[in-house]
């Protein structure tokens, strides 16, 4: 994941704890009908429409700043805070790993993320 992603390595503690999590979610075989253990406790089926891709790029809105100054910093998702209802992303620039919640994320309208490139025309924003 972290070579696809083209994140530094120091990022492989994230990595395997976004793998796990995702692992909980996947179907297997031990129990009955190939059910994950969620629906089996509950009897309902989880809804995965929101789940996001390691290293998604999204972008954290700043508090506090003046008319002309930059207001939203790129940062990409490295998984899910177990403490609260935030998402952790790397920042490049700082080289720092936080959790946030106030967040964006950049999808194509076939559900693709896009690359880090210019996006293109056919692009909507999505807030979580």
């Amino acid at each position: 994941m972290l070579i696809a992603a083209k994140l530094p390595h120091f990022l492989w503690a994230e990595a395997i704890h976004h793998t796990a999590w995702l692992c909980a979610w996947i179907p297997f075989r031990a129990l009955l009908d190939c059910i994950i253990p969620f629906e089996q406790a509950t009897g309902q089926k989880p809804n995965l429409k929101k789940v996001l891709i390691f290293s998604a790029i999204m972008w954290l809105k700043l508090r506090d700043t003046r008319k002309l100054d930059p207001q939203p910093v790129e940062g990409y998702f490295v998984g899910y805070d177990e403490e609260s209802k935030g998402y952790q992303l790397y920042f490049p620039k700082r080289r720092q790993i936080a959790v946030e919640r106030d967040v964006r994320m950049l999808l194509l309208r076939l559900g693709k993320l896009c690359s880090r490139a210019r996006p293109p025309r056919n692009v909507q924003l999505m807030k979580f």
